[in-house]
């Protein structure tokens, strides 16, 4: 790519950069196993959950769905959590299957 063409790009990344919202953390959710933050971006809430360093779940819900930020405490229940964690599970053994499949295992 010639200067002019490098020229060219500098424009378009620098409008996604200051455009776009930044993320920003709120806080985060006691869980005794598995860490819980949440973060606000785009319009939208996220909560991530995560498990052991290794998988992530993210659930994205639209500020104007949500009354407060009490509301997702609500939505985190016990049957909800559980089913987290079991999904956590399956990722881990679908990720483990794969290794062992493609002889892979470290």
């Amino acid at each position: 790519m010639d200067d002019y063409g490098s020229l060219i790009l500098l424009p378009t990344i620098a409008a996604f950069l200051f455009n776009s919202e930044a993320m920003r953390y709120i806080r985060d959710i006691p869980h005794p196993s598995h860490k819980i933050s949440l973060y606000q971006w785009n319009g939208k809430y996220l909560i991530k959950l995560e498990a052991g360093g290794m998988y992530e779940q993210i659930y994205k819900l639209d500020q104007t769905e949500i009354g407060s930020e009490e509301e997702i405490d609500r939505i985190l229940d016990e049957a909800f959590l559980n089913q987290a964690v079991d999904r956590f599970r399956q990722m881990h053994q679908d990720f483990y299957d794969s290794l062992r499949r493609n002889e892979l295992l470290f």
